[in-house]
């Protein structure tokens, strides 16, 4: 759920960035920027789910930095073991209002550096081996989980048939996902369809 909230209200600061890396404000390499001002780049986000993580609910996280990638994203620990999350990656750009990817969610070190997820030379003393979420379903899932009255809601594209499914499961990690409605339409959005 911070997860989502944070790549759903924050913004990735995309045209200070390409227009010069150096013409960032301080405040978007903060957690400040992306949570109040919802304008971040990739350490900004990463602190602002620190905090959250840590300050807030009392789960270890910290932020984790590449100088070869130029670029920052969080470890977290779950359960006694340490998972990568990516929010700024998991961030569409330009921003999609409701798409929030999950791509780079709880993976091990194994799956964040292999061909498709491409992190590398990061520096941290944590080392995270447990492969349990690495091929979960929702790696796949391009929307928003949203919580309501026990059960997890989620719309899966299904490129195939070029149809929208409103899925629900009760539980997260376990028991069977049931279809509560299909869009046959797509829109467009920044040349994207949904």
């Amino acid at each position: 759920v911070v997860h989502d909230y944070l790549v759903q209200n924050c913004e990735y600061d995309y045209e200070r960035y390409s227009a010069n890396p150096d013409s960032v404000p301080e405040v978007s390499h903060t957690a400040y920027g992306g949570l109040v001002e919802k304008m971040a780049v990739c350490d900004g986000y990463g602190k602002a789910y620190a905090y959250i993580m840590n300050d807030k609910l009392g789960l270890p996280c910290e932020v984790v930095i590449s100088d070869a990638m130029n670029h920052a994203w969080n470890l977290i620990q779950i359960d006694g073991e340490w998972y990568h999350v990516d929010a700024t990656w998991d961030d569409p750009t330009w921003d999609s209002i409701g798409r929030v990817v999950h791509k780079y969610f709880l993976l091990s070190d194994t799956a964040i550096s292999d061909s498709e997820h491409k992190h590398h030379d990061w520096a941290t003393t944590r080392t995270a081996n447990s492969t349990l979420y690495d091929t979960e379903y929702w790696s796949k899932i391009n929307s928003a989980f949203c919580y309501n009255q026990g059960t997890w809601y989620y719309s899966q594209y299904q490129e195939e048939s070029s149809k929208t499914s409103l899925l629900k499961r009760n539980e997260l990690l376990s028991g069977t996902t049931e279809n509560v409605y299909t869009e046959s339409a797509t829109w467009n959005n920044y040349g994207n369809s949904y």
